[in-house]
């Protein structure tokens, strides 16, 4: 599958060949992500970011189970999916790497995946579920039109601790 957003952004599938520059991206961006991230100690060397590329492969029933990478001006900068998807409602995540950051890149990426779930995926409601300490990505759902629905007390164990989720929500009848 693949997005293409503007000139300089593209959503893509990731492929087997993408393992490499994934995982450097991931080595090389450890200390920021794991602020927000939970999976980074199971992500110790190439091989595991293989492991997840060929986990979705696999167990993808359609294109849009496989996450994403983000490219930007054809240089992988982060990742970006759907969690899930039922009852014609979706949840949806997405990390980039610290360099990327203030480029408007992860509400643009957002927001076309947002556009593809109501436009391609006939689904009515679209969730991003974001730390509550994570102001940056709290920013990128607001910027989006999200409405803030809720607050997930103990949503997620992160290294030892728990944090809380706030719970962003777009209809497809939403104003844009």
């Amino acid at each position: 599958m693949e997005i293409y957003i503007d000139n300089d952004l593209l959503l893509r599938t990731l492929v087997e060949d993408d393992a490499s520059t994934l995982f450097a991206l991931v080595d090389g961006n450890r200390k920021y992500l794991r602020e927000w991230l939970p999976w980074l100690d199971v992500n110790l060397e190439v091989n595991d970011s293989l492991s997840f590329i060929r986990h979705h492969k696999t167990s993808a029933t359609r294109p849009e189970d496989q996450p994403l990478g983000i490219l930007h001006q054809s240089n992988l900068c982060g990742v970006i999916g759907y969690d899930w998807v039922k009852d014609k409602s979706c949840s949806l995540g997405y990390w980039i790497a610290e360099e990327a950051q203030g480029k408007g890149i992860a509400t643009r990426a957002s927001g076309a995946l947002i556009g593809h779930a109501f436009s391609e995926m006939n689904l009515d409601t679209v969730e991003i579920h974001v730390a509550e300490g994570n102001l940056q990505s709290r920013s990128v759902a607001e910027r989006l039109g999200l409405t803030l629905s809720h607050r997930k007390e103990n949503a997620e164990q992160l290294y030892g601790r728990y944090i809380d989720h706030i719970v962003y929500v777009k209809s497809k009848d939403d104003p844009s």
